[in-house]
């Protein structure tokens, strides 16, 4: 691999992990409070979709502009998951 690319791998993870603690720390994001971050969250959907739903078994609904939220619920539709692996 590159510099370059290694260089793009590292700032992905890094908007990942922004965006993952953004929902964290604010639940609703819209386009209106935090515009940054909800084009963040909108931008890296899948591997934070991916996260929320293995760590903690919740399901990120990011919607699109004119509704603009981006939410984290449990998903009850996992009965046995644990909530922390």
């Amino acid at each position: 691999m590159s510099q370059l690319a290694n260089q793009l791998v590292t700032a992905e993870k890094e908007e990942v992990a922004h965006g993952i603690r953004q929902l964290l720390a604010t639940p609703l994001i819209t386009e209106r409070s935090l515009p940054e971050s909800f084009d963040l969250v909108r931008r890296r959907r899948e591997p934070i979709t991916q996260w929320f739903d293995y760590y903690c078994g919740w399901t990120l609904t990011a919607r699109r502009p004119s509704i603009a939220g981006a939410t984290c619920c449990s998903a009850s539709s996992r009965p046995n998951c644990s909530p922390c692996r």
